[in-house]
């Protein structure tokens, strides 16, 4: 088992993820312009070595201001994953930072009401904007294998966006806002 930052994730109670879609728009359905991968695997041999693969399938996009980003967890196993935006500062960038130092981990926990054995009592979690629309640090969302997230990317073109998933530290990316 890899160490990780831990963010309890049942299934069936992550079927409340599906607001990440405003009730408003999931009416009409929101228009997929971009779809953002989990990939890889985690191995552990005891005594030995922990390696671990997963990583977002791009970790540098481009986005139009107001497209939609679909989120898929296809990497090789079971485990919640989320999809955080964070200052570029913020972002973790040892074994230490991931596991001890995370700072914009550990408040993206809290902001998600993860603990204990059960699942986040806030999957989604937006900062500024309106309900699953991102485009400043702090926005997050929770999402898993068989559960996936869609969100706005709302912020200004010109802006460059860092991401990171909150379980995985080491899983990062950057998405650039244009017209």
């Amino acid at each position: 088992m890899n160490r990780r930052i831990t963010l309890p994730a049942a299934a069936a109670a992550l079927a409340t993820a599906a607001i990440a879609i405003p009730a408003a728009m999931a009416q009409s359905g929101p228009t997929i312009t971009h779809t953002l991968t989990t990939v890889g695997s985690g191995t552990l041999v005891a005594n030995r070595y922990i390696k671990d693969t997963m990583h977002f399938g791009a970790g540098d996009i481009t986005v139009h201001s107001g497209q939609w980003l679909k989120l898929v967890a296809r990497d090789g196993e079971n485990d919640p994953h989320t999809f955080t935006l964070a200052r570029a500062a913020d972002l973790p960038r040892s074994y230490n930072d991931m596991f001890s130092g995370c700072q914009i981990c550990h408040r993206a926990q809290a902001d998600h009401g993860a603990g204990g054995n059960g699942p986040p009592k806030h999957p989604l979690v937006t900062k500024y904007g309106a309900a699953g629309n991102f485009g400043a640090p702090g926005d997050s969302i929770v999402f898993m294998h068989g559960m996936p997230a869609t969100v706005r990317i709302d912020a200004k073109p010109g802006t460059t966006l860092h991401f990171l998933c909150i379980v995985h530290p080491w899983m990062q990316g950057t998405i650039h806002v244009v017209r």
